[in-house]
């Protein structure tokens, strides 16, 4: 994988999810956020079968937006998450 810079994990060897081999590098916060999340780093790694279900909406792609939440909230102090992303993932 390439270099990854994330506010979320410096574990780039490990899917955040399963800790299998990641071979992806997922925006928590995707679709319209997609900008964003590369932005503010909100990027994490996962492996392809990991990456698959969070597409699907799964509980696990909303414990990683929110997670993606807290981070920004602890690293960006300054900054309003809710004026920016419009919306609350927590």
């Amino acid at each position: 994988m390439k270099e990854h810079t994330s506010i979320i994990t410096d574990d780039w060897e490990h899917c955040i999810l399963c800790g299998g081999y990641p071979d992806h590098e997922h925006h928590c916060l995707h679709g319209s956020y997609k900008e964003l999340a590369d932005k503010f780093h909100l990027v994490a790694p996962l492996c392809h079968n990991c990456h698959e279900k969070l597409h699907d909406k799964s509980k696990d792609d909303k414990k990683l937006q929110a997670k993606a939440q807290e981070a920004f909230e602890e690293h960006y102090p300054e900054l309003d998450f809710l004026k920016i992303f419009g919306r609350n993932f927590k």
